[in-house]
């Protein structure tokens, strides 16, 4: 699991710390291996937690590495403390937008630096306390600390009042600002800094759009066809990875089909486990073109895995505990049902990257965005204004650019949504979010710019460049009153020829691997566990736990309008439930769970 505090303290806060530290490892028996302290600088302590910390930690190069790395500009893939080693000890470490999903920490006698993959897969939240400071991937986590620190936690009120719009751009983080006033969240491409003085404090820093840039003189085509070729070469590497084999997510949607076409195009497709679901009414439009797409090409849908078995370790967990560590005041949804990882060897993949390059807001300002709403409470819409252009100036974005929707949802939304299978394994990869389609998709060489609904895009093309034949297929028929996805033989014939013609992979090698992901710790630690269990989350994630919770976080509020707004908001979740009996799993179904990051956060 992607679970992670680091904790710099100073001689007084130690002891404090310390007894924190020994009331969750424990309460149900954290292993030692998963703490460890040491002396940093004069006076000052750093505390590591995180499960099977010694595949993570090398503490004689005072680095921190979890996850697994993608290198474009050397072509690696790394995964694990181990391969990091070895990658580093062949390439340069250079200031870039690596791919992946991990975390890296370093440190001297002056800084922790935290730095992660350029889209921030992996959250970062910290907080700051009277001779401390905590960085952690859980809110959760970091309450729990200010609590037993004596520290105060304060609601956030014009945080409160922008996250009660009951729609994506109120589901998630707005800007740096939380929930909680004291704990602050690290936007996709910031790293943060510690310094190691006697009074520890945290500053963040970086753009929206930082290490994402083309070449000098590279043109539409160059960019698109080296991406497309990346990404050809990223799917060949998942047939090198011994036992471990390529999962892929498909649907008959844009986005999936660009890693089939990828892997089409590097000849392992046929190798490869191929996933679409059809369990409800409204996946056989999915499922009928995917099965279309498999019988073209020859591939078997929802077949049986050949893929190797894992060992893991047992323990005891619920998903409301999960959703509690991983997700719970950043990410208001419940999306992640599960408690423990899927016992196959899967490099799980999906689509997910296609919506930072063709757009997912609408290319437009954000006060356009605000003003779209209809007849909003007007201290909800006046909060949800300040959160989004705070947010933005925060990495440096223009609020009233016609990029601007989109810097916000690649910088906030993007990772918080799509970090695949983050609280269990960090093995999830999205071949189709390459730095280089970013790039292009914000440049003025971009030959398709600011696309909506189902108009042709970037992602078009790299499919047509992989594989003409596949982009040319049917595709599902989305929503109703929108022109079809299909594209016309004429057009994909015309963009070939802009693009060069299709793209020849036989020659392309796989990336170099660094370690395996064997080498990547998998699960949560039970120290933060032993947080979820002590803050009243072992418990079922059903409707009569969450409305019970969900009630209770509604009576802390005191003031107006917020006490009345979030009332609203329960009883709508509670309608929702109760009467419409929708579920409570999905990326839609946030009303019936802000009263219970509220409950969780503040109460006692």
């Amino acid at each position: 699991m992607s679970n992670y505090i680091f904790i710099v303290a100073n001689d007084a806060a130690q002891p404090t710390v310390h007894g924190w530290l020994e009331k969750h490892r424990s309460t149900v028996g954290a292993p030692e291996n998963e703490v460890r302290s040491q002396a940093v600088a004069p006076g000052i302590s750093l505390t590591i937690v995180s499960h099977d910390l010694g595949n993570s930690l090398d503490v004689s190069s005072a680095t921190f590495f979890k996850g697994h790395m993608i290198d474009e500009r050397t072509g690696s893939v790394v995964f694990g403390l181990t391969g990091w080693k070895a990658y580093a000890a062949k390439h340069l470490i250079a200031p870039a937008a690596y791919g992946g999903q991990f975390l890296r920490a370093r440190w001297d006698q002056r800084n922790v630096t935290f730095t992660r993959d350029a889209f921030g897969m992996l959250p970062l939240v910290h907080t700051q306390g009277n001779g401390y400071v905590a960085v952690s991937d859980s809110m959760l986590a970091l309450t729990d600390l200010r609590q037993h620190m004596g520290d105060r936690i304060t609601p956030h009120e014009e945080v409160l009042l922008s996250r009660a719009l009951l729609a994506v751009y109120g589901g998630q983080q707005l800007s740096p600002d939380t929930y909680v006033e004291q704990i602050k969240f690290v936007p996709a491409r910031q790293t943060l800094r510690v310094s190691l003085g006697q009074t520890p404090a945290a500053t963040a820093s970086g753009g929206a759009m930082d290490g994402l840039h083309l070449n000098s003189g590279e043109t539409y085509r160059d960019a698109l066809r080296t991406s497309a070729e990346n990404i050809a070469r990223t799917m060949a590497t998942f047939m090198e990875l011994g036992d471990w084999k390529p999962a892929l997510s498909f649907s008959g949607g844009y986005d999936s089909r660009v890693p089939l076409a990828g892997a089409i195009a590097a000849g392992i497709a046929g190798d490869m486990q191929i996933n679409t679901q059809n369990t409800q009414p409204h996946h056989a439009d999915d499922f009928a073109v995917a099965t279309l797409v498999a019988e073209r090409f020859g591939l078997t849908l929802n077949g049986r895995s050949t893929a190797g078995r894992l060992s893991d370790r047992t323990y005891k967990a619920t998903p409301l505990m999960m959703w509690g560590l991983a997700d719970l005041g950043m990410y208001d949804y419940m999306t992640r049902p599960k408690s423990v990882r899927n016992p196959i060897k899967h490099i799980n993949l999906t689509g997910m990257g296609g919506e930072v390059t063709r757009g997912n807001y609408g290319w437009r300002s954000w006060p356009a965005i605000v003003e779209a709403f209809t007849n909003p409470h007007p201290a909800v819409a006046a909060a949800l204004y300040e959160q989004g252009v705070s947010g933005l100036k925060a990495v440096g974005a223009d609020p009233t650019i016609r990029r601007a929707s989109e810097l916000h949802y690649g910088n906030y939304r993007f990772a918080l949504h799509g970090g695949t299978g983050r609280p269990l394994q960090m093995l999830g990869f999205a071949p189709l979010l390459q730095n280089k389609l970013v790039a292009l998709a914000h440049s003025a060489k971009n030959e398709l710019p600011y696309p909506t609904s189902y108009q042709p895009s970037i992602v078009n093309d790299v499919c047509i460049a992989l594989n003409p034949e596949l982009a040319a297929m049917p595709y599902d028929k989305g929503k109703p009153g929108r022109a079809t996805k299909d594209l016309s033989p004429a057009y994909i014939e015309g963009r070939l020829k802009v693009l060069g013609g299709p793209i020849d992979a036989s020659n392309l090698s796989p990336y170099a691997v660094f370690g395996t992901p064997d080498d990547v710790p998998a699960g949560p630690p039970e120290f933060m566990l032993n947080i979820a269990r002590t803050r009243g989350l072992d418990r079922p994630m059903n409707n009569a736990t969450v409305l019970e919770m969900g009630a209770k976080g509604v009576d802390l509020l005191e003031s107006e309008p917020l006490r009345s707004i979030y009332a609203r908001i329960y009883a709508n979740g509670k309608w929702r439930l109760e009467e419409k009996r929708f579920s409570l799993i999905g990326a839609g179904k946030d009303s019936p769970v802000k009263g219970v990051v509220l409950q969780t956060l503040f109460g006692s």
